[in-house]
């Protein structure tokens, strides 16, 4: 059974090594990187993780498409990104899809083709498609594969919890930022937070692609959160009013199996 991971990054070569690592430390087999017109040496980090992991590492460089803001700070990027939805809003109206950026369009553009081949293997395996900003959680000691063979349901869904990375330099392991949101507070935030996930999809059901956070659609199993969840490392400044309350230091470095940790 394969266990796959597929994203699409640009500029993220101080975050690739450990994101890496740690994934295929729960047993991911196949990790598929898009390149989103790179600007940094993620390919060649890549190419020498690629030597050296136990797991397949698949890169496909994309050509520029659209526009990407580099160099704005967050209020310039807002105003941009606004500016792009109302001159694309009868393109995005008629795709169907959750496209809000420039990004998510390239994503729509892209991810589809990808998920197809794996549709095409059948249940054969299980895909998930998360950010290099984004960590799987399970309980101590616990594998992938452990998950996905006990699975009753062929979705699996972990909750969305955001850290506190006010103070990344932007080079150092983001597993070190342990202050997140509880659920108890997404909850009494809502605003479509309390149900934010993303997913683990068996191949054959992954497709078509209805967004980057369900995949598919169809029959689904929410995880408890206290033992399966999404750590999102999200930077800069999210805007989101949601406090940090709660320290979790389950997956910090130094690189362990996840243990499990009570909200």
């Amino acid at each position: 059974m394969r266990h796959v991971i597929v994203t699409m990054s640009r500029g993220d070569e101080h975050r690739l090594r450990d994101w890496v690592a740690y994934h295929t430390s729960l047993g991911f087999d196949e990790i598929i990187i898009l390149l989103d017109n790179p600007i940094d040496s993620s390919l060649e980090i890549l190419e020498e993780i690629g030597r050296e992991s136990s797991a397949s590492i698949v890169v496909e460089v994309l050509e520029k498409d659209g526009p990407y803001f580099d160099g704005m700070d967050s209020r310039e990027r807002w105003a941009a990104i606004n500016q792009w939805k109302k001159k694309h809003a009868n393109d995005i109206a008629e795709s169907g899809l959750p496209i809000v950026d420039p990004l998510s369009m390239r994503q729509y553009k892209n991810l589809p083709g990808v998920l197809s081949k794996l549709a095409d293997e059948g249940p054969a395996g299980w895909v998930a498609v998360i950010d290099v900003d984004e960590y799987l959680v399970l309980p101590g000691g616990t594998t992938i594969g452990e998950l996905t063979v006990n699975a009753k349901k062929p979705r699996l869904r972990f909750l969305n919890f955001n850290f506190d990375m006010s103070e990344w330099d932007g080079r150092s392991c983001v597993r070190n930022f342990t202050r997140r949101w509880t659920f108890e507070d997404i909850q009494a935030y809502g605003k479509g937070w309390q149900n934010r996930v993303k997913s683990l999809v068996r191949f054959d059901r992954s497709v078509p692609l209805i967004s980057v956070h369900a995949i598919s659609r169809g029959p689904f199993e929410v995880l408890p959160p206290q033992d399966y969840r999404l750590h999102h490392y999200k930077f800069p400044l999210q805007g989101i009013p949601i406090s940090y309350n709660h320290d979790d230091k389950t997956i910090s470095e130094p690189l362990n199996a996840p243990r499990k940790e009570k909200q």
